[in-house]
């Protein structure tokens, strides 16, 4: 990942994850097939897609709807940036069953 405020955050989030035994894919969008968040993901059975940013930055509006239909699939999505609380949105599901 590159040196971005962005590539940070995916770096302290990838560490987190693999901290929590979680699975994840982080597709590179080419224009092609369905387009997904920064990160696939799979959790004791869960599934969840996670979108990060740097700062305290927000989805686009196309993020937005790939999240609703995360979510009207049965899935989660997330946003992580380097707002705290991001994070303990994230660790408190993954803690939870």
């Amino acid at each position: 990942m590159a040196s971005t405020p962005e590539g940070k955050v995916k770096r302290k989030l990838s560490k987190l994850l693999g901290f929590y035994d979680v699975n994840y894919f982080m597709p590179v969008q080419s224009g092609y097939g369905s387009p997904a968040l920064d990160y696939i993901c799979c959790h004791k059975g869960r599934y969840l897609q996670i979108e990060t940013k740097a700062g305290h930055g927000v989805m686009t509006p196309r993020q937005l709807q790939i999240a609703k239909g995360v979510e009207r699939a049965g899935g989660v999505a997330f946003l992580i940036n380097e707002d705290e609380t991001t994070w303990t949105i994230l660790v408190e599901w993954l803690l939870s069953e």
